[in-house]
């Protein structure tokens, strides 16, 4: 010790240390003051630490009074010093950002203006999954609780842009948490918690417990966790009389607890939540309500607590909005539209992410503005790059135009932040196979095998894409996995039934459909069954039970779905759109105009899909033209997506055939359609009678070409095939498919017109063979 007092050791070390200290504590001002990295602070600390063991060398060497001379041995150790500290600040802080955690940007807002936003630096954005709070107390009455905790706690978060919560309603938590049999996320073990949050790709979660009173005051306990290992970061108690008041204290500490700097969080934007949510306590009590209703389906019960909650607090935009959302689902698009317009008349009270949100529904669903929507949509997801639910709806909204790559854009962009999201793996190779690039969405398929080896609808997935692409034994190869994996499961033998119809293996098919008969135990699989036997009975010509299955079909379809839901289910049943092939237009019209009634516009416009189906196989020009109408009216409210277009052409080539008695008008529309929707088989049959009758058979042949093979088994396609090859003078080819379309047609209904036809038409070439 002597010779350290000696050699002025603890003297230099400690000038070293008072001189880093006041280093530090200016770079803390400097972050605070610059809205610099909180990194800076770390790297500056772990720097001078690292340089500490050459201070402490040369002050033994050098620090002794009287002269003395620099040699290689100090040059060394501080050479090798310096060396040292750069490796491990370079392995510590490589990648990290050290200079400012945020950056001004120049946006357009979603009315189209142009502001200078400051946003965090990715590194700085933090995410967490906010579980429902749990009611310890044992007391039923708290239990209203649970949700006005989680509620409050989301408003108050949504404030800030550094934090994105994600709710257990996220269907990458839901569905699995539902699969492993909680309907309702109340008394999740905390296994479970931690490895649905793994699966989000969130960094953390938290939990609360409601603990009870101490006498006139509450106890909530809360715990946040590091999502990968586990480890709770935080464990805190508050006591408090009011939820929200506690619910601002709470969010606080939990920006805090979660790293994000002390600079942002006293300097953001923090109303107290009953400012952004409610300061009515019976409002408070009855918004509540409205979530385990939401979760059970129950949409008649959110409804009424939303009406509750907006006349206890007659400001309250998330009431309106919730009561929006429900009068929309149930098909009641007036109350809908008053409920969103009040919502975005109180919008003030919101934070701006749940303002975003709103805006962005507004103009998609009420407002017809698609490409006001994707304009907010961008706003929204330029502010907030990490809200799930924003790159969700704007990929919705692409979508919604026909905007495919738009779409795969948002949902890649999710793939970036959490490559094991499996909705957006999803999404992207539903994607690429709507735009038939077959192989890509392979490959997107098979990386979903990887995450999930044992999901069954991955593997329906990819059975219909090998189906898409003729490779039928592939196909099936995958099916018979699935039916490995999920022998009980009703949709494995509905698209194992389907494939069997496709191939012509009807008496399998048969099988396929009494075996899923057997296994349907909810409404959802009824639905399934019934709608495989729709395309049975109509492939082999039988209304009476074509009628049966749809009749059972729309009443399973209505024990679990919502009216709008309900109606796009049916749109494209067989016993609607093929009325006609019976002679029975009435009934088909009389449904529709049932369907129609159950919602309004513009969802309503949906149902002049099948409808003009109905009208042009009649020959009703005027009811078709009105259909059209209201097609038109769908693009218009939804954005101009080709396939909707497709179809538009499709009827004005449909309607001038008739109105010409000819088709040559008509062929440039069909073409039209099959250049817009090339995957629609449809158009091309269409195009193929077309060419036909104009003995453009060169032409035609190529179309049929290809219908058959892609449709091997369809006797409608075979009866197409039939009337090129009799044009052509190839009797026995035309013989040959006509024989094999009355094969399949064999126990057909006497009045099923394409069948009666078809007879017509082979004992014509029989009789001039």
């Amino acid at each position: 010790m002597r010779q350290l007092l000696h050699r002025r050791v603890p003297q230099i070390v400690g000038a070293y240390l008072a001189t880093s200290w006041i280093l530090l504590e200016f770079t803390d001002w400097a972050v605070n003051q610059y809205a610099l990295s909180p990194n800076l602070t770390n790297f500056v600390v772990t720097g001078l630490l690292l340089l500490l063991p050459a201070v402490a060398v040369l002050a033994w060497r050098h620090g002794a009074p009287g002269e003395d001379g620099w040699t290689r041995i100090d040059g060394a150790v501080i050479g090798l010093n310096l060396i040292l500290a750069g490796s491990v600040l370079a392995m510590l802080f490589s990648g990290k950002e050290l200079g400012a955690a945020t950056t001004v940007r120049l946006l357009e807002d979603d009315d189209g203006n142009t502001v200078e936003r400051v946003l965090p630096k990715a590194e700085f954005r933090r995410d967490l999954v906010v579980w429902d709070f749990d009611n310890e107390s044992g007391d039923p009455e708290l239990d209203w609780l649970r949700v006005a905790f989680l509620m409050g706690l989301q408003q108050d978060l949504y404030q800030d842009m550094w934090v994105t919560p994600v709710d257990a309603q996220d269907p990458r938590v839901r569905t699995p948490l539902a699969e492993a049999g909680f309907e309702v996320p109340y008394d999740v073990p905390l296994a479970l918690k931690r490895r649905l949050a793994e699966r989000t790709g969130v960094g953390h979660f938290l939990v609360g417990e409601i603990a009870g009173q101490e006498g006139d005051s509450l106890v909530v306990r809360t715990r946040l966790y590091e999502t990968r290992n586990a480890r709770e970061v935080s464990a805190q108690t508050y006591r408090g009389t009011d939820p929200l008041e506690m619910t601002d204290r709470i969010s606080v500490d939990v920006r805090r607890d979660l790293g994000i700097p002390e600079w942002q969080i006293e300097e953001s934007v923090d109303l107290p939540v009953a400012e952004m949510f409610t300061e009515s306590p019976e409002a408070l009590r009855a918004i509540a309500k409205t979530r385990p209703a939401l979760l059970e389906n129950r949409l008649g019960d959110v409804r009424l607590a939303a009406r509750e909650a907006a006349e206890a607090d007659p400001s309250f935009a998330t009431a309106y909005a919730a009561e929006a959302s429900s009068a929309l689902l149930m098909g009641d698009q007036a109350a809908a539209r008053d409920g969103i317009a009040e919502a975005l008349r109180h919008s003030y009270r919101l934070p701006e992410r749940s303002r975003l949100l709103l805006q962005m529904l507004d103009r998609m669903l009420f407002r017809m503005d698609p490409e006001g929507a994707l304009q907010a949509g961008s706003y929204w997801i330029e502010l907030y790059p990490q809200d799930l639910m924003a790159r969700q709806l704007l990929a919705q909204a692409h979508a919604m135009q026909g905007d495919i790559e738009g779409m795969i854009v948002q949902f890649r962009a999710l793939l970036a932040m959490d490559s094991t999201n499996v909705q957006a793996i999803q999404s992207i190779a539903a994607g690429f196979r709507g735009q038939r690039q077959y192989d890509s969405a392979l490959v997107y398929y098979d990386r979903l095998s990887e995450l999930q080896p044992s999901d069954v609808q991955t593997r329906l997935d990819i059975a219909a894409t090998h189906t898409s692409l003729l490779e039928f034994d592939e196909a099936r190869a995958e099916l018979e996995r699935a039916r490995g994996v999920a022998p009980d499961d009703p949709n494995v033998y509905s698209q194992l039934a389907r494939l069997d119809m496709r191939v012509g293996r009807y008496d399998d098919a048969a099988v396929r459909i009494e075996e899923m008969s057997d296994l349907a135990r909810t409404p959802q699989h009824r639905n399934v069954v019934e709608g495989v036997r729709e395309s049975y009975y109509y492939d082999r010509g039988q209304y009476g039970p074509l009628r049966a299955a749809y009749l059972d079909r729309v009443a399973a379809i209505s024990e679990f779905s919502v009216p709008i839901q309900g109606v796009q289910q049916v749109l494209n049943s067989e016993v609607l759109l093929y009325a006609a092939d019976w002679g029975q237009e009435a009934f088909a019209l009389q449904q529709l105009d049932s369907l129609r009634a159950t919602v309004s516009e513009p969802w309503s416009y949906t149902v002049e899909v099948p409808a003009v189906w109905v009208h042009l196989d009649r020959e009703d020009v005027e009811s078709a033209r009105e259909s059209l109408a209201g097609l038109v009216a769908l693009n218009e409210a939804f954005g101009e997506a080709p396939g909707r277009v497709a179809r538009h052409r499709w009827v004005e080539g449909r309607i001038a055939w008739i109105e010409d008695g000819d088709c040559e008008r008509a062929l440039w529309s069909f073409r039209e359609a099959q250049e817009l929707s090339q995957g629609n088989l449809t158009y091309l049959a269409w195009s193929a009678a077309c060419l036909t009758e104009l003995e453009r058979y060169e032409e035609a042949e190529a179309d049929v070409a290809l219908l058959v093979e892609r449709l091997p088994a369809s006797p409608k396609i075979r009866v197409v095939a039939a009337r090129l090859y009799a044009g052509q003078g190839r009797t026995e080819d035309a013989v040959a498919a006509l024989e094999v379309a009355l094969a399949v047609w064999a126990e057909a209904d006497s009045d099923f017109r394409p069948a009666a036809e078809a007879r017509a038409l082979l004992e014509e070439l029989q009789a001039a063979g």
